[in-house]
């Protein structure tokens, strides 16, 4: 998170320098920001790191932030994930559902097209309120980290329009990335098996 945070910063004081530079601090927030939601925010979905009420909301307000998306989306959608392993229920499925029944998703299509993920995602929110009432509270919290994004979106466009761009960019490119290795992770290859996988590239692993 601070390697992200720290090469945004970089990037737009290097934007009057060399734009090589900026897009190449953008590159290396983007990759941190996939590699802190595999491994540092997966981490707090899976753990509380905080218990009192000002500071759980103060972290997740934070990895909102960093992740350009709702924390407590992501932390539903990840619990979906878990229950419904790429099922046509999960709502980051590397599957589609049609009226031949399910079939792959085209890698780029799904790397590239995450923000259509999100929508999928908050339907599925919503069907999940029919089956516990703490869900309901979890949406008070997805609707609130919705406006704060906005809030954040304006306030850096209205502020510094190259630094609006350039956070864009990052989360954009970062979740990219994060799309691309979960289809890796679990490629549509037989619907319903279950079937997943890891990355097992030496450099993968290193960084």
């Amino acid at each position: 998170p601070a390697a992200e945070f720290f090469c945004i910063i970089a990037a737009v004081r290097s934007v009057t320098v060399s734009l090589w530079a900026t897009a190449g601090f953008i590159a290396v927030a983007a990759v941190a920001l996939a590699y802190s939601l595999h491994i540092t925010f997966h981490e707090v979905v899976h753990r509380r790191f905080f218990r009192h009420p000002v500071t759980k909301w103060l972290s997740e307000s934070a990895i909102t932030a960093l992740l350009g998306t709702p924390f407590n989306e992501y932390r539903q959608s990840h619990w979906r994930h878990h229950r419904h392993t790429n099922l046509l229920e999960d709502s980051i499925s590397t599957w589609k559902a049609t009226p031949q029944g399910p079939k792959p998703r085209n890698f780029l299509a799904y790397a590239l097209g995450w923000p259509s993920m999100g929508p999928r995602s908050f339907r599925q929110l919503l069907l999940d309120l029919r089956e516990t009432n703490h869900n309901r509270e979890i949406l008070r919290h997805v609707i609130a980290e919705l406006v704060f994004i906005g809030l954040i979106h304006a306030a850096l466009l209205l502020y510094d329009p190259a630094l609006w761009l350039i956070y864009s960019a990052v989360i954009y490119l970062g979740w990219t990335c994060i799309a691309a290795v979960n289809y890796l992770q679990h490629p549509p290859v037989e619907y319903g098996s279950g079937y997943t996988t890891s990355l097992y590239s030496p450099t993968y692993n290193l960084m």
